[in-house]
């Protein structure tokens, strides 16, 4: 029951002083601590995960407390290993460079560290009179600027687009959905190695969104965008082979209508 609040976007809860009830009492044997990381062991949808713990520049350090609190945690062997590796305050960026998993689950464990109080957030220096959107414009680096939009951005709109085709063609598809990823993913993989190189997909049908912000930002911007378009394609083909004609032209305008609710709008909704 506690672990699937994990997979909820929102909630409301309400505390009440008094004496607990003495009927119907359950009692855990665990910490607070392993129950908040095995909860968040069990998300896999990236945007929920990016959510919890950040932007890449965010930094972390270890926590005061996280002596005590490690002693009463059961850590898996890759968590252990991230802890042992830490450095002072270091960015999730250089976290994420740290480890030989993907960053998927280095930002979920990350996270999951954060949550549990192993690690602190370091507030972010602003500087006095300077908007929000002033001090983005100064730190964002030159190579992340595309057509007036970050990097990160064109990322979100792809994912928006992504999780859209993913979704029809897993339903129309039940069982063969994942043999048809596969295919995709292969042909865009040998087009675009450098691109998709430990990107993984979650179950919704999303990528990696720091690991492509990093193959992205260190190679040609342009032609590695060209590449996420070029993944689309793909699948739309596939949808028309395997599909055929008329669902084909349902996703395609589909796509159309949301890329064009996206110039319109700016920000992706969800």
């Amino acid at each position: 029951v506690i672990y699937s609040l994990f997979h909820w976007d929102d909630g409301r809860w309400e505390f009440t002083d008094g004496d607990l009830p003495s009927r119907e009492v359950i009692v855990l044997r665990m910490s607070t601590g392993d129950l908040l990381m095995e909860g968040i062991r069990r998300v896999q949808r990236w945007s929920r995960i990016r959510a919890g713990v950040g932007h890449l520049q965010q930094r972390y350090v270890l926590s005061p407390q996280s002596p005590g609190l490690l002693s009463g945690i059961s850590l898996l062997k890759h968590e252990l290993e991230l802890v042992a590796h830490l450095d002072g305050v270091m960015t999730l960026d250089e976290v994420c460079r740290l480890g030989r998993l993907s960053d998927f689950e280095i930002c979920r464990t990350v996270w999951a560290l954060w949550a549990a109080g192993v690690l602190d957030r370091v507030p972010e220096d602003a500087g006095e009179g300077a908007s929000e959107q002033d001090e983005e414009e100064d730190t964002a680096p030159h190579a992340e600027r595309v057509a007036g939009a970050s990097v990160g951005r064109e990322i979100e709109r792809f994912n928006q687009l992504h999780r859209f085709l993913f979704e029809l063609v897993s339903y129309q598809l039940r069982e063969r959905a994942s043999h048809f990823f596969e295919r995709a993913f292969s042909q865009a993989c040998a087009e675009q190695e450098a691109l998709f190189q430990g990107v993984a997909v979650d179950p919704s049908g999303e990528l990696d969104a720091i690991a492509l912000h990093r193959n992205v930002i260190t190679q040609e911007i342009a032609s590695y965008l060209r590449g996420l378009d070029r993944l689309l394609e793909i699948e739309s083909a596939l949808v028309l082979e395997i599909m055929g004609e008329r669902k084909a032209a349902i996703i395609h305008d589909g796509l159309i209508a949301l890329k064009e609710r996206q110039l319109e709008g700016g920000a992706p909704s969800y």
